[in-house]
């Protein structure tokens, strides 16, 4: 009873006054506190909470009374009351977050980095940046690409986007590595899609038990954090790695994993 009218936004002290004028039924602040660890100008101003909340009742006297209402009618009076309450924050929360996007649509610039800056980390957001700057950097890939990926699968993510998937029409003369979490195999859209691009010479698979990021890695000189991945793709952000040192590191850790990753027969993903 306690954690729920402490979900229904109780305090402690409103919980221990009232079970205790459940127990009495009928009694004064004096009576109240002789099992309470509650001091008596506290006390009072906690039997006012539940009277405005409609839980009992004052008698008048010297000293004043508080009785207990019947739960079965207060309470429903109550939840009644905190529903209207709930149902004029959402709608008050609704009207303000649509004109808080209208407002920051407004004043939204639309920014596009050249491929040619400088800077070493760019962290952007949304699925038009995935799919340029992943198929910028694999056409200016000579001789490696690494890839990391993890569910939700990728497939399921980007079929059926426009240009999502053209990086990998531009053939070149080596396979990308692709390093996926074995859970992977269940679903039957990837296990398709990895099959088509493997029998192209597009791809070459491995898995292991867990994968922990979507992250790929073009030659040595970048590489692309996918973020967010358990939102829809325009809510993606990504890190855009150039920065030789960090992306060393990652590249050497990569072909640790791949070596000892299992290789996937083309006869499991038929």
């Amino acid at each position: 009873m306690r954690s729920t009218m402490r979900t229904l936004g109780f305090s402690d002290g409103e919980i221990d006054l009232y079970m205790r004028l459940l127990e009495l039924g009928e009694a004064t602040i004096a009576e109240c506190l002789k099992r309470l660890d509650i001091s008596r100008p506290h006390a009072y101003t906690l039997m006012r909470t539940l009277l405005n909340k409609g839980l009992i009742a004052e008698v008048p006297g010297k000293p004043s009374r508080f009785r207990v209402l019947p739960p079965e009618e207060s309470f429903i009076s109550l939840s009644t009351k905190r529903i209207q309450e709930l149902d004029e924050t959402k709608k008050k929360v609704e009207e303000g977050m649509s004109l808080l996007k209208a407002k920051a649509q407004s004043l939204y610039k639309k920014v596009d980095f050249p491929a040619e800056t400088d800077a070493e980390f760019i962290i952007l957001k949304g699925y038009r940046h995935v799919v340029d700057w992943m198929t910028r950097f694999y056409g200016m890939t000579k001789d490696s690409l690494r890839i990391m990926t993890c569910p939700p699968s990728g497939v399921d993510l980007f079929m059926g986007k426009p240009g999502s998937l053209d990086a990998f029409t531009v053939k070149k003369k080596f396979p990308a590595k692709i390093l996926a979490t074995e859970s992977m195999l269940d679903d039957e859209r990837f296990k398709k899609f990895m099959h088509g691009q493997i029998v192209a010479g597009n791809f070459e698979l491995k898995v292991a038990p867990k994968v922990p990021i979507k992250m790929s890695f073009y030659d040595d000189f970048a590489g692309v954090i996918i973020l967010n991945t358990n939102l829809v793709p325009e809510d993606f952000v990504i890190v855009i790695i150039r920065n030789t040192e960090l992306l060393g590191f990652f590249v050497q850790a990569y072909d640790c994993a791949w070596d000892r990753a299992r290789s996937v027969p083309l006869d499991e993903l038929a």
